[in-house]
């Protein structure tokens, strides 16, 4: 998916707004189109591309490197990123239903192109091929819609995607910030 380092901003409004381990996984789309999916150790799903350029480095910064101010201004872009995502999943449900699939066949036929050994439920028809192109071109335009949007938020909130990026990394290694991120945003809303 062109759209990258979406499902990594989908992922940091999951698990900060879920409790604990609870991550979102509302249905078997792909991982590069559902904004909200958190990787999952326990799926057998193929993993995402990796975000682009974006992408925090393997080493991230400590505790205190993350000032108070960042977490508000991160806990802020949560909150306004939070209904960009569900309305972009919204958009590729019904993009994917626009063309008469479900789901789950719609995953079913985006996992066996991923994965030439990942075998559907049952044969793929050259109708359903072609439907399934058909959502897909909606479903780029609906990303490329949502990232811009999603990107807005970001930086309206005074920072910028990798140091965004970083901070969802950092809590994703210390619950107590992450508690604290959370408590932030449902006392600001």
């Amino acid at each position: 998916m062109k759209a990258r380092y979406l499902s990594f901003i989908g992922m940091a409004i999951a698990v900060t707004l879920s409790g604990g381990a609870a991550w979102a996984q509302s249905s078997t789309v792909p991982k590069e189109i559902q904004l909200s999916q958190a990787d999952s150790p326990s799926q057998n799903q193929t993993q995402p591309t990796q975000p682009s350029q974006s992408q925090p480095p393997a080493q991230q910064p400590a505790q205190s490197q993350v000032s108070q101010k960042e977490l508000q201004q991160f806990a802020n872009a949560v909150k306004k990123l939070q209904p960009i995502q569900e309305n972009a999943q919204n958009q590729i449900v019904q993009a994917i239903q626009q063309e008469n699939l479900s789901e789950k066949r719609f995953g079913e036929i985006y996992q066996s192109r991923r994965n030439p050994q990942a075998q559907p439920t049952a044969k793929i028809t050259p109708d359903e091929n072609k439907k399934f192109d058909q959502a897909n071109a909606k479903i780029e335009k609906i990303e490329q819609s949502t990232q811009g949007q999603m990107e807005q938020a970001v930086k309206g909130e005074g920072l910028d995607i990798q140091r965004f990026n970083q901070i969802f990394l950092t809590l994703r290694q210390n619950p107590d910030l992450l508690q604290k991120v959370r408590e932030m945003i449902k006392t600001s809303g």
